[in-house]
Parts: structure tokens; sequence; C-alpha cells
């Protein structure tokens, strides 16, 4: 009986306390918060008990996370979970779960600081750009005459661009922090579209276009770091590099009207025109705001128009304007747009045959939107009333030929 008893102390001991004399140090050194003592033997029962977690994620969470050496606290917590994920260990939790929580905590005070000092500097700029405004609508109403005043309303709009260019101060302490964050947990997709909007509004586009695909290359099945990554190289003229981050971010959201738009503007500018044409119906299914939706089919009708398909570019110019008839400058491109059609049919260019009477009817359409333009707009009456001439013009000329 005795020697039952005896094994299965022996037992008890093997499986719950046997832990090296330099662990036990440890642990008292870092409950004393002697860092500097608790290191030491770390890595001293690190060579003892090679095959022990619980000391990796110690050296990472107590000794290399203090020191902000994110590059080691990852090495340890990395092969802390390569020895054993599911291991407890301080008697309490998972490796994994320490492993996850040290690594959030540390990675959301970074994170966060970022975020704080950004939206800090969104505040203070919207300030100094509101007194900009006013400055400049002050100094729009002042006379050159009087002078004294016009050069003191200069002299602070000048002081306010100063201010706002010192405001980028709060830009680059945000990108620090997030470089930092990305440092502490590179997984994290927030890291990467903070970064792309700091780099971006720091003026470096490259960066800002580096930082967006580097989310979109860690997790391509993430809308936002490709709707990202497609805005910034679309910001940087790269179309073509804008394209396929586009397709992915309306594969993976159907209903953003926000990539949708913006893919079908790709389209358009890179002279895809059935793809573009598809992608703006879609989008214009989509949409629920009628200025929004407005603009959609103005830009329907200019694809039509450029395909040549001048019925269908009709029907949308009429639609854009049925749902925002105060909009005169959308009004005055669909006059444009008639009257180039207009002039296609008088002289027979661009695959187009010459048709006087059609050419008649396209300065019509033209002279009709100019003047509902001109009763929108009433303070630039005399401009409109130049152009009205000149379509009367026109439309005089050919049907005084036929």
């Amino acid at each position: 009986m005795k020697i039952w008893i005896f094994i299965v102390t022996t037992m008890a001991f093997f499986f719950i306390g046997c832990v090296s004399e330099e662990l036990t140090s440890a642990r008292l050194y870092i409950q004393q918060k002697n860092w500097v003592k608790a290191e030491e033997f770390l890595l001293k029962a690190m060579e003892v008990e090679p095959e022990n977690p619980e000391v990796y994620y110690s050296l990472g969470e107590h000794i290399y996370a203090k020191k902000k050496d994110w590059g080691n606290m990852n090495k340890m917590f990395d092969m802390a979970l390569e020895i054993d994920s599911n291991r407890i260990i301080l008697q309490e939790r998972t490796v994994q779960e320490y492993v996850e929580q040290a690594r959030y905590e540390h990675w959301r005070k970074e994170y966060n600081k970022g975020v704080n000092t950004f939206q800090k500097y969104q505040k203070k700029l919207e300030v100094v750009r509101a007194e900009l405004l006013q400055l400049k609508l002050e100094a729009a109403k002042t006379p050159e005459e009087n002078e004294e005043l016009y050069n003191r309303l200069k002299t602070e709009q000048n002081k306010l661009k100063e201010k706002e260019k010192s405001l980028k101060k709060y830009v680059r302490r945000s990108i620090k922090n997030f470089e930092i964050a990305v440092q502490i947990y590179p997984e994290k997709i927030e890291n990467y579209l903070n970064l792309s909007t700091c780099y971006y509004e720091n003026g470096d586009s490259e960066k800002s276009i580096n930082a967006a695909k580097k989310g979109a290359d860690i997790n391509p099945e993430n809308f936002m770091v490709n709707l990202t990554a497609g805005q910034k190289l679309n910001n940087n003229e790269d179309k073509r590099g804008a394209l396929p981050y586009l397709k992915k971010a309306v594969e993976l959201d159907s209903q953003s009207s926000v990539a949708i738009q913006l893919l079908a503007q790709i389209y358009y500018d890179l002279g895809q025109q059935k793809e573009a044409v598809e992608t703006y119906k879609i989008a214009i299914e989509k949409e629920s705001d009628k200025k929004v939706k407005a603009d959609l089919y103005f830009n329907l009708g200019v694809i039509y128009n450029q395909m040549g398909s001048f019925d269908d570019a009709e029907l949308a110019f009429d639609e854009a304007y049925y749902l925002n008839d105060q909009d005169f400058e959308a009004v005055m491109g669909m006059a444009r747009a008639f009257e180039g059609l207009g002039d296609k049919y008088k002289d027979g260019t661009d695959g187009v045959e010459k048709d006087l009477s059609k050419a008649a009817r396209w300065y019509k359409k033209a002279e009709k939107k100019i003047k509902d333009a001109k009763s929108i707009d009433i303070e630039n009456e005399h401009e409109y009333s130049k152009q009205l001439e000149l379509i009367r013009y026109k439309r005089n000329y050919v049907e005084g030929l036929q």
C-alpha cells in the first residue's frame, strides 16, 4: 500500500510539479517585476526546458514586449505556439489564448493612438479650412482699392495655409503608430487601411498604394482593402493596376454602389465601353440617392454617345435630367453632347452619315437644354445667351441648306 502511495505521489510530481528551478525563479522575479533577473532566468530555463512553451511566452510578454522589441516578442510567441498551442500554461489558459490576448492588447494600444491622433488632425484641419474659406469670401467681397484691408486678408490667408501644413505632424505621428501596429500584429488588415490613408494624406502615393496592396496580399477576400487599393491606384492614374482590385471588391460586395461606380469609371477610362455600360447599369440599379443616380445616368449617356448609340444616349440624359433638374452643370453637359451630335450629322464625321435634318434636330435639343440651364443658373445668364446665339446660328444654317 505504501509503495502505491509513493508511485502516485511521484507521478503527480512528474505531471504537475515538474518545473525547473530556473523557471521557478523566473516566475518569482516576474511577480517582483525584476525584469533584469526575470530575463536572466528565463533564458536559463530555455536551455533546461526547451520544449516548455511557457518559457517562450513569458520571454515574449514580460521581457521583449516591455522593451518594445516587437520582432523578438513575436519570435518567442511563434516558438511557443509551434511547441504546443493547446497546452495549458500558468494553470489557466492555452498558449494560443495567451498569445492572442497579449498580441491584441499591445496592438490595440498602438493602433488606437494612431486613430486618435489622425482624428485630432482631421478636426483641426476642418477648423483651419473653415477659417480659410471665410477669409477667401471676405477677400472676394473686398474692393482692391481698399489695399490695406485686402493685404491684411491675404496675410491672414497665408498664415492659415502655413498652419494647415504644420498639421501634417499629426499625420506623421499616426503613421509611426500604425507602422508599430504592423510590427506587433502584421495580420490585422486595419493597419494597412489606415496606413494607406495616412501615407496618401502625407503626400506619399507610392507608400499609400503599397500599404493597400500589402493588405490585399494578406487577406485577398477582404472587401475594404481591395476597394482601397483600387481607389489609391486610380488616384495615381494607374487604371489598369486598379482594375483587378475593383473587380474583386465588386465580387466580394455586389451591393456596393461606390465600388461599382468606380469600376464602371475605370472601364470607361480604359476604353472598355461595353463593360462600362453594363457596370453603370448595375450601379444605377443599386443606387438609391437620386442625385448620385442622375450622375450615373449622365455618365452612361456620355458612353452611349461615344459608342454612337445616340438614341440610348438621349434616354440616359433625359433620365439624368428627370432625377436632378437643378444640376445646371449636368444640363450643360447634355447640351454639349447634343451639340456635338449636331456637328457630326452636319459634317458627316466620326462614322456618322451626313444628315442635315438630324443635325437640326440635335441642335434644337441642345438649345432647349441651354435654356434649361439658363433658368437654373441665373447669375450666368449672359454666358448662356451667347451660347444660345451660337446654337441658333448652327440650326438656322443647316435648316437653310435643306
